[in-house]
């Protein structure tokens, strides 16, 4: 091959599109560093008459501030206003809404199963127990296709605890003793349905320990976050009615409560609050 010849299969075309894409890979390897660059710079102490009026914050990095709107050079999110100049709160990662009542109307329906001497014990919740007349009646269902339901009414026995949020409630069969039911056939148990007001929260607030179910309640300035016990009802759709422990109008932590309370654990296992401002 002549000396300065170009090589078969390769132009000088080649080579300039070679040496292009070179350039862009430089050009864009430097705009990363630039941009980690100035992450560093807005994320260190505040100096200076800009950083000493910084009013936004990155709401996913709380070092990053800045005196004018814009974007975090980091993550790129736009950057949030705060009305102090005071260190950004964590309570920016976290959901705060206040626990309302709902008023609806329910049709309440339960596992059943029928024992010795015609009666028959359904398994409730406290929140529907709470529904209940002490003379309550009822329709137990039993299982099997052709199996006609059978009248029953709440008798006077109380109801046995079977878990922090459910009891075992009896009830007689109106047909007599036994009312033709074997002991031991399960079923259902179906109320007419009525309206019930309760407090509900979402299914992300809810965290769940060995000594029982709780919430992290908001304080009036967000900064300080308390474990709250709390006593269920029946979860539907995502929505966990609440029976016991939070009154409507209460805030709680509804989003990336887990993090909230590890945070709590890791600071300090006995403690029953975290203080998100330090």
């Amino acid at each position: 091959m002549p000396e300065g010849a170009t090589p078969p299969g390769r132009s000088a075309g080649g080579r300039w599109v070679f040496f292009g894409r070179l350039a862009l890979l430089l050009a864009a390897a430097g705009a990363v560093a630039g941009g980690l660059a100035l992450g560093r710079r807005t994320s260190s102490s505040p100096s200076g008459p800009a950083a000493a009026d910084a009013r936004y914050f990155c709401p996913m990095h709380r070092d990053v501030r800045s005196a004018t709107p814009g974007s975090c050079p980091i993550c790129g999110m736009a950057l949030e206003r705060r009305e102090s100049v005071a260190e950004p709160s964590e309570i920016a990662s976290y959901e705060v809404r206040v626990a309302r009542a709902h008023t609806g109307t329910r049709a309440i329906r339960a596992p059943a199963r029928a024992e010795a001497g015609g009666v028959v014990v359904a398994l409730l919740h406290l929140d529907e127990i709470a529904l209940l007349a002490p003379d309550e009646r009822a329709s137990f269902e039993p299982a099997g296709a052709g199996r006609a339901p059978i009248p029953v009414r709440r008798s006077a026995a109380p109801p046995r605890a079977w878990d922090d949020g459910t009891r075992e409630v009896t009830f007689d069969a109106d047909g007599g003793p036994g009312g033709g039911l074997a002991p031991g056939t399960p079923g259902s148990i179906a109320f007419a349905p009525r309206r019930q007001q309760i407090v509900v929260i979402p299914e992300g607030a809810l965290l769940q320990a060995a000594d029982g179910d709780y919430v992290m309640v908001a304080s009036r300035d967000d900064k300080t976050f308390t474990r709250r016990r709390v006593v269920i009802g029946q979860v539907t759709f995502g929505n966990i009615p609440i029976v016991g422990g939070l009154a409507a109008g209460e805030r709680i932590a509804t989003r990336r409560t887990f993090f909230l309370d590890a945070g709590r654990r890791l600071r300090d296992p006995a403690a029953s609050r975290i203080d998100v401002a330090r």
